[in-house]
């Protein structure tokens, strides 16, 4: 055997195992910087702005409905609905500015903002300026209102939601397609040091008739170790950054949004009222109550019974994955299906021309009454947005918990097996020294 050439090969195994580890290093750090950054725009940018969105579209409709239960109800400025009418418009004004001054798509963001903002205050003067102390209000000046919200305020709102969740999905599918390309890699590169390892070990075993070499052995360990570490790390992030977007946020999304549309719903049948004796543009009113209604049950009858039934309220019954959720749900459901049959009674009411009991029953707040139901349901729903909220943030802080340990770990795990494996070589390459 010429051992003039074995220094010479050990070199050259140690120069790749050094090789292959600081390759690893590189592919470990592009995963955490993936995982890091598309956390931080799920958990910390891209979602609470959504959220944000959701709760101004929210409020929106809140503040309708509320303005029309005042009318409906000839209620004097300073009364109830009033009250949480001008409390809504305090905290859309706070969102909105807050909204403003966070843009993070440019002009995608600021167009839906800058609509809502300018018809907001044109909707708030058509409406202080249709009531006063409990007059009625004037025919034109009450659908002009209305118009503003239906057309204007509230589509610029589902817009602005809109330009964020593109965005979010955007950003999450890419991050997944990306990442199994980038742990396969991970994989095959750790698959190739482990290879090179043993057969660096084997080497020395026909070279020296040693069996084992204690520095490769080490190496290889903790070569081990290191996937073990990683695999579970990785997994871990991908499992919990999974259930924060599409068991949490989704459910989220979806609950949000029922709610906006639960509230305007709420608004149309206080408008359906305000238009009595109106004929065709009651029957208008309607129609366009039972199409919101629809959004969020398209089968009462179905969805009464535990049938098939599509809308808002099927889509988060369908993603409960959290402790108690699904009773809320469940509950939401419910009172929904309730509140319905509460409004069609008030219809036929009204169509027996009963207008004072339709208002009476519209707004009562007793067992059995329209207010009665609708808060149970807004109630069952808010539950449910908290938990998922709760567990939304659970996760992601998990993920920042692991990502927060990942690199200092995997560093030193990929250092001491570059010094382990040098110093076994170098054992050997002592040997071969005159």
């Amino acid at each position: 055997m010429n051992l003039s050439s074995a220094p010479n090969k050990l070199r050259a195994l140690l120069i790749i195992c050094i090789a292959g580890t600081l390759a690893l290093i590189g592919t470990i750090f592009v995963i955490y910087s993936a995982s890091r950054t598309v956390t931080q725009a799920v958990g910390k940018d891209t979602v609470p702005t959504i959220i944000a969105a959701q709760r101004i579209k929210a409020t929106l409709a809140d503040a309708h409905s509320n303005a029309m239960n005042a009318m409906v109800t000839k209620e004097k400025l300073g009364g109830k609905y009033w009250g949480e009418y001008r409390k809504n418009m305090n905290t859309l004004h706070s969102e909105l500015t807050d909204a403003s001054q966070n843009i993070t798509y440019g002009e995608e963001q600021r167009t839906p903002i800058l609509t809502i903002m300018s018809n907001l205050s044109t909707y708030e003067y058509t409406v202080g300026g249709a009531v006063s102390n409990g007059a009625e209000i004037s025919v034109d000046q009450f659908m002009e209102a209305n118009r503003l919200m239906q057309q204007k305020i509230l589509p610029a709102s589902t817009d602005l939601n809109k330009v964020s969740i593109s965005h979010l999905d955007s950003i999450y599918n890419q991050y997944t397609k990306n990442m199994v390309k980038a742990t396969t890699f991970m994989y095959l590169i750790g698959l190739g040091l482990f290879i090179i390892l043993i057969y660096t070990q084997y080497y020395l075993y026909k070279t020296t008739h040693r069996v084992f070499n204690p520095g490769l052995l080490l190496a290889t360990i903790l070569l081990f170790a290191n996937t073990m570490y990683s695999t579970d790390a990785l997994n871990s992030v991908n499992k919990n950054l999974y259930t924060a977007k599409n068991d949490a946020f989704d459910s989220l999304n979806a609950l949000w949004s029922a709610k906006a549309v639960a509230y305007n719903a709420n608004a149309l049948e206080s408008l359906y009222l305000l238009h009595h004796q109106t004929g065709i543009v009651q029957t208008a009113d309607t129609i366009n109550f039972n199409l919101s209604a629809s959004r969020l049950c398209s089968d009462n009858k179905a969805g009464s019974t535990g049938g098939e039934f599509k809308g808002l309220l099927n889509d988060v019954l369908k993603n409960t994955a959290f402790s108690s959720e699904k009773e809320a749900a469940t509950t939401s459901l419910q009172e929904w299906i309730k509140y319905v049959d509460v409004d069609k009674q008030i219809r036929n009411l009204e169509y027996n021309s009963k207008h004072n009991e339709a208002i009476a029953l519209c707004v009562g707040e007793a067992a059995g009454q329209s207010n009665y139901h609708f808060g149970r349901f807004d109630g069952a729903l808010n539950e449910a947005i908290d938990i998922n909220q709760r567990n939304f943030q659970s996760n992601i802080d998990s993920v920042f918990k692991s990502l927060n340990m990942f690199p200092y770990v995997t560093a030193g795990f990929l250092v001491l097996i570059i010094a382990a494996a040098a110093i076994g070589i170098k054992i050997r390459l002592n040997e071969y020294k005159i």
